[in-house]
């Protein structure tokens, strides 16, 4: 084999475990997307998915799609390369009987990985978890950590030092 051929061959397998890893973070996304949505019993037609516009700090957004095609998991998935994490943004529009207006929360999960093993992050800033998603209970609790931490968007402060987690945004 010649020098050009082992370069070539180095390139070709670099590409490769990129591809790997890019697919197995979108993968954790995917499954706890669906996990979410099951454990929780989250109507399909309740979720949006909002994709990151490429800007940082103040100018960081999560839309949806401007067309009348919203994005699919697939399109709104980004990876930054700041973070070196993928980025999905959801929306969950939370309907109540008795409601004039629907409200909603939007936030971000994030993927990466370490050892080829999920790093997780609920927002941006988040704080980096590992779980096995191969174990229901520690999938459970993450579903469960964002749950609560959707709830606390809508409760009271208990005093003027509580704060809600920056992690939700919530609309109408």
């Amino acid at each position: 084999m010649s020098k050009y051929d082992e370069m070539a061959h180095a390139a070709a397998t670099a590409q490769t475990d990129w591809n790997q890893h890019r697919d197995r973070c979108v993968g954790y996304l995917k499954f706890l997307v669906n996990g979410l949505m099951t454990y929780a019993e989250i109507p399909p037609d309740q979720v949006t998915f909002l994709r990151w516009n490429g800007e940082t700090g103040d100018d960081r957004k999560y839309s949806e799609a401007v067309e009348d095609d919203p994005y699919t998991l697939m399109d709104a998935i980004a990876l930054d390369e700041a973070d070196g994490y993928w980025h999905l943004g959801l929306r969950i529009s939370l309907l109540h009987s008795g409601a004039l207006l629907p409200r909603w929360v939007s936030f971000v999960l994030c993927a990466a990985e370490q050892d080829q093993k999920p790093m997780l992050k609920i927002g941006v800033d988040g704080k980096p978890i590992q779980i096995d998603l191969n174990d229901a209970a520690q999938c459970n609790a993450f579903y469960e950590t964002i749950i609560e931490g959707i709830k606390q968007c809508f409760r009271p402060p208990a005093d003027s030092t509580s704060q809600k987690t920056m992690a939700f945004v919530v609309g109408p």
